[in-house]
């Protein structure tokens, strides 16, 4: 339990996924307000690090869904991933979340940096191993009788650590 806690404590406050996981991230339709202006406008993945796109999907003019094949689209990975469109978007139905982006995402150990995957920074790692044993050493003091009685203490390296991988949306 510590180790998902220490891996969840981590990914909240970097904003990152830690280990691979595969979400549905949902989007209102495909950049519109700039596409008389930039037909190729592109759209931002709001997670980190980004392993792949598996596919993206969405609801046309008519309610349908329709997958984009991959092949019209070219994908940009790094701190703020990005999908753009090789020719224009289609046009989607006028609705919220009408476009569905299933993505592989998370830093891992002993990545496989030829199909993508991320290696964990060494620091980041070395802060999950700091926090996982503070708050064992601590645990008599944080448990009684299976309740915990205050917020479990943090380990200020870690802290810092964190806050250096963490992404800022402006």
């Amino acid at each position: 339990s510590l180790i998902s806690s220490a891996r969840a404590y981590c990914e909240t406050h970097t904003g990152a996924y830690i280990g691979e996981q595969t979400w549905d991230l949902s989007f209102d339709g495909f950049p519109k307000a700039e596409r008389r202006f930039n037909p190729r406008a592109e759209l931002v993945i709001p997670a980190h690090p980004l392993i792949s796109i598996t596919s993206v999907k969405y609801l046309d003019a008519a309610g349908v869904e329709q997958t984009l094949a991959s092949n019209l689209y070219r994908v940009t990975r790094g701190f703020n991933s990005k999908i753009a469109i090789l020719d224009t978007w289609p046009d989607t139905f006028d609705g919220s979340q009408t476009v569905t982006v299933r993505a592989k995402l998370g830093w891992k150990k002993g990545a496989n940096v030829s199909i993508g995957e991320t290696e964990i920074p060494a620091d980041l790692y070395q802060a999950l191993k700091i926090l996982i044993c503070h708050w064992y050493e601590y645990r008599a003091e944080i448990y009684t009788g299976g309740m915990q009685l205050f917020e479990m203490p943090k380990h200020m390296s870690v802290e810092r650590i964190c806050k250096a991988y963490s992404r800022v949306n402006l």
